[in-house]
């Protein structure tokens, strides 16, 4: 009885909204208390926006649809992988060919996406296929654009040409002209992926659930912290220093889009970009996020 007065007058002091609890190795909180702020960090410094869809407490959130809207990650998030999904099949030409992002037609299109991935071209074999050096530009997922990389095509075609890094979107890429027209098709399209880039972690807001999994109701303000310290609960054990995977893929029974985790479901999770668990757990208890922009 006591300790329950004493959390309720700690709830009364601390506020309602980002809710901040005092960080520990040794004695890990219990959950409820996913989305409060570490208060060792000083860079804590929560962002703002509405709900779209409910959205549930301590998760990666995404931009909505339109304004300051935050909804968490959806299937259509995660894309299988697809070689023509930036262009479809292109005729190669006698000609220089220069693809550029207004024209995809691609069920992708060209971005920005909220997942990263490789880009890739993809050459039919055909006689007339020349050794040609394609050269890629895109904005890679740390914020450079990446110009003119170059990438060596083989003779004779038949071939699949990686971008060094993942791109968070596609600008463009030129096709050197070939012999003969060089006689092969190419697509477009992206393979490995890379990591999730989410505007933060949705923060802890008593009002609505002071006790339990809290959700965020559609339309409510909510806040969500983009770079500091953030309490989370894993879906399984992680450890400390390790990177934050994300479940982005469809969600099975008992699992939620946006939960944060170990790299357990390599098919429905990616990593969380710029997000490293600051402290070893399991899915009792709620472990500090750390998050570098």
């Amino acid at each position: 009885m006591i300790a329950v007065i004493l959390m309720a007058l700690l709830i009364a002091a601390i506020g309602l909204v980002g809710i901040v609890l005092p960080q520990t190795d040794a004695t890990p909180l219990v959950r409820g208390f996913e989305g409060g702020l570490v208060e060792t960090d000083a860079r804590n410094s929560p962002k703002s926006g509405f709900a779209e869809g409910a959205v549930r407490m301590g998760i990666a959130v995404l931009a909505g649809t339109g304004g300051q809207q935050v909804r968490p990650p959806a299937a259509a998030d995660l894309p299988a992988l697809d070689a023509d999904g930036i262009f479809l099949s292109l005729a190669c030409a006698a000609t220089v060919h220069t693809y550029i992002a207004e024209n995809a037609d691609g069920v992708g299109g060209a971005g920005p996406w909220p997942v990263s991935r490789y880009l890739t071209v993809t050459r039919t074999a055909h006689a007339d296929a020349d050794a040609i050096t394609y050269l890629f530009t895109y904005l890679a997922e740390d914020g450079r654009v990446i110009t003119n990389e170059p990438h060596l095509a083989a003779n004779g075609g038949g071939d699949v040409l990686t971008s060094d890094h993942p791109a968070l979107a596609f600008i463009q890429i030129v096709e050197p002209a070939q012999q003969a027209g060089g006689g092969s098709a190419t697509t477009i399209g992206w393979s490995t992926l890379g990591s999730l880039h989410a505007l933060g972690i949705s923060c802890r807001d008593i009002t609505f659930d002071p006790t339990t999994d809290g959700v965020i109701p559609d339309g409510s303000s909510l806040s969500y912290l983009d770079e500091g310290t953030i309490w989370a609960l894993p879906e399984d054990a992680v450890v400390k220093g390790r990177q934050v995977y994300v479940r982005v893929g469809a969600a099975g029974a008992g699992e939620t889009f946006g939960r944060l985790g170990p790299d357990t479901d390599g098919t429905d999770s990616v990593p969380l970009w710029g997000a490293t668990w600051g402290a070893s757990g399991d899915e009792n208890a709620v472990v500090p996020v750390i998050l570098n922009k």
